[in-house]
């Protein structure tokens, strides 16, 4: 498809900075206009600018230009064709995972009338706001795949954001809502975000027909504060976010509160989306039913009693944990118990892959890390190789960074 290999083109330009630019242009030049030639049936002499436009504008989606590279100039009175602008084309060009399509049917009780309630809302062409509440494990990313696969494939547009990176990578073509919707970093009761009302971003979420916002908890709510004005100023309506449908969740309240820095316990309840007076604009649909336990409800209810603050406390605020789901401490003999527990068998599945991505130790610290690591490795069949690396920092031009330091940093997990 010739939309998808201009985006790969500009990401090739913006991540992987190759040494011949236009070599690259003039190689996949036909390739990346056959769609121009075949829709527009449009003369030689505007293919390049055409193709110009169109890269430039995917180009400043990550603050770069055409001028930055070896490209030919993107004239200044290029003909606007009247396209779809191509934050709008990328949207529409997401690829939509058939199991994700399939889904639905896989939803319990509790996302079903959650999907339900959000669908009704959207197809009647309604505003809503929604926060999905449930704790790990219920199925909540679930939920929104399967959301996202049901509109994308009407045709529908769904902007799908998450308040760290980690988590939005778990959203198809998903990406920070900070990065979205230009929301300060530095973030002020009075700060407004970014997006400019004539812009082709804007119009982008005047057509969306829905937004999620995954791990919305562990933001400030000036954020969603200056997200819903500028939302009410792009879409021309005073309604909560513009009358958009605004489904948030993803994480809740037992788990990760919004951080602020040198902050009191107070300051940080105060910080919480719940106290923002757009919490009384949203409805709330509980989801219970924990689908990483379902052979272990005991487990589900334990973690359920510690966020709710109800489990029997030690000195501290610690937590007994069950016999039966630790590995007591009998000294430093007791890593290796743990790590036979959680590879067992190790020697015979070093190099198998669907055994290693399926455990996994945690600890809080990066020397734990290092030590288990170490430990683990040294059990692996085999001969040892030692690989030496080579350390250098991007753009380091003055050496201000050592070898020897950067030799000295441990990655951790």
């Amino acid at each position: 498809m010739p939309y998808a290999l201009r985006r790969l083109f500009v990401t090739i330009l913006i991540f992987c900075e190759p040494t011949d630019v236009r070599a690259l242009w003039n190689e996949f030049f036909t390739h990346m206009v056959e769609d121009y030639q075949t829709a527009n049936n449009v003369v030689e002499s505007n293919l390049t600018n055409m193709l110009l436009k169109d890269l430039n504008e995917l180009l400043n989606l990550h603050g770069k230009k055409i001028d930055d590279y070896d490209l030919p100039s993107l004239p200044p009175n290029t003909i606007d064709r009247g396209a779809v602008p191509s934050i709008i084309q990328e949207e529409l060009a997401i690829d939509i995972p058939n199991e994700d399509i399939e889904s639905i049917a896989m939803l319990n009780n509790d996302q079903m009338i959650a999907f339900n309630t959000i669908m009704n809302v959207i197809v009647q062409k309604h505003s809503g706001v929604f926060f999905i509440d449930g704790p790990g494990g219920t199925g909540k990313t679930f939920l929104y795949r399967t959301l996202m696969a049901s509109l994308r494939s009407r045709g529908e547009i769904v902007l799908a954001t998450a308040s760290s990176g980690i988590a939005a990578t778990l959203l198809p073509d998903g990406r920070t809502t900070h990065s979205r919707f230009k929301i300060p970093i530095d973030i002020q009761p009075s700060s407004i975000c970014g997006i400019e009302k004539q812009k082709d971003l804007a119009n982008l979420i005047r057509v969306a027909a829905a937004i999620i916002w995954d791990e919305a908890p562990m933001i400030n709510k000036n954020c969603l504060e200056a997200l819903d004005r500028a939302l009410q100023d792009i879409c021309s309506n005073s309604a909560p976010f513009g009358g958009k449908v605004l489904i948030m969740g993803g994480g809740d309240f037992r788990q990760v509160l919004p951080v602020v820095r040198k902050g009191t316990k107070a300051q940080m309840i105060s910080a919480c989306i719940v106290q923002s007076h757009l919490w009384n604009h949203t409805k709330i649909l509980h989801l219970r039913q924990n689908m990483r336990s379902l052979h272990d409800q005991e487990f589900a209810e334990f973690l359920i009693r510690i966020g709710d603050g109800v489990e029997p406390t030690k000195p501290d605020d610690m937590v007994r944990l069950p016999l039966h789901i630790a590995i007591p401490w009998e000294g430093e003999h007791s890593i290796q118990v743990l790590i036979q527990h959680i590879f067992p068998d190790l020697e015979l599945h070093g190099w198998d892959a669907p055994y290693m991505v399926q455990r996994a130790i945690l600890t809080p610290t990066n020397d734990d890390v290092q030590k288990l690591n170490d430990m683990i490795i040294d059990q692996f069949p085999g001969e040892e190789h030692n690989l030496l690396s080579f350390d250098e920092v991007e753009g380091d031009n003055h050496n201000l960074y050592q070898q020897e330091f950067l030799n000295s940093i441990a990655q951790g997990s």
